[in-house]
């Protein structure tokens, strides 16, 4: 028995899926959108209304940050009363935070 298959006749299998997506991609032309309908009010309000949480939650800790500190950035800051054999370091960090927390205006 040979198979001689009959090209006339219509094929009942439906293309693959990738065939069906890659159809629909060549078929795309950049502006002549057919079959996607345009964004309606509603979507588009909620899409710009994303896009403004997103945005505030990006930049909310830097403008913050930027509006509210002070820093004070002394570079002839030193520590003072230093006795002979005590660490510089420890004292120098100790001023800073003695500094920054007792004696800066606008932090109580």
């Amino acid at each position: 028995m040979t198979f001689e298959p009959d090209h006339g006749a219509s094929s009942a299998t439906a293309p693959s899926w990738w065939r069906r997506s890659w159809d629909r991609v060549r078929s795309v032309r950049p502006g002549l959108s057919k079959t996607a309908a345009p964004a309606g009010g509603r979507r588009r309000f909620w899409r710009w209304g994303a896009w403004a949480v997103l945005a505030v939650v990006v930049l909310y800790y830097p403008v913050g940050a930027l509006i509210v500190e002070d820093i004070d950035d002394d570079p002839q800051f030193a520590p003072r009363n230093v006795a002979p054999g005590e660490s510089r370091a420890v004292a120098t960090a100790a001023q800073l935070v003695t500094r920054e927390v007792d004696t800066t205006p606008g932090r109580r």
